[in-house]
């Protein structure tokens, strides 16, 4: 097969899981597993998936699209604020455009002080669950919120 071919097989999937994400009948957090049940040499990247969901949405709800981006964004900038003493970084698909009303917010916080960012998180009464936790590069990373995700 030629890298030409390739490429296009891997766009037409990424197409296809990017409309089923857009189209609302599929979550991102499915990716990952449909991903793993496609045939191996035809699978695709999320950055090629992100890249056909900004594309579909340019095409087809562009106006409503936007105002997602907007409304995470802005969620994620009050949650950075009172963070702030631990530098956070905006990260995922809400940074990249390619969200979708169920997309996590996520947030990479880099830190010893994982309690002093669960208080500040209760004290907002944000509710979190620890998704991952590296005990070794002192990272862990939380959900928060039903839309929201940090990592530290």
């Amino acid at each position: 097969m030629s890298f030409d071919y390739l490429h296009d097989a891997h766009r037409q999937v990424a197409a296809q899981i990017a409309s089923l994400i857009a189209g609302h009948q599929m979550k991102w957090v499915k990716v990952p597993l449909l991903k793993s049940k496609l045939r191996r040499g035809f699978s695709t990247d999320d950055t090629l998936i992100a890249s056909e969901i900004r594309r579909w949405y340019a095409c087809f709800d562009h106006e409503a699209h936007q105002a997602t981006l907007r409304r995470k964004r802005e969620s994620a900038l009050t949650v950075m604020q009172a963070l702030r003493e631990w530098h956070p970084t905006l990260i995922g698909h809400v940074l990249s455009g390619a969200a979708t009303d169920d997309t996590a917010i996520e947030i990479l916080i880099q830190t010893e002080d994982e309690k002093g960012v669960e208080l500040t998180l209760l004290s907002l009464g944000i509710s979190y669950d620890t998704l991952d936790i590296e005990a070794h590069t002192a990272r862990a990373e939380f959900r928060f919120s039903p839309s929201a995700k940090v990592k530290m």
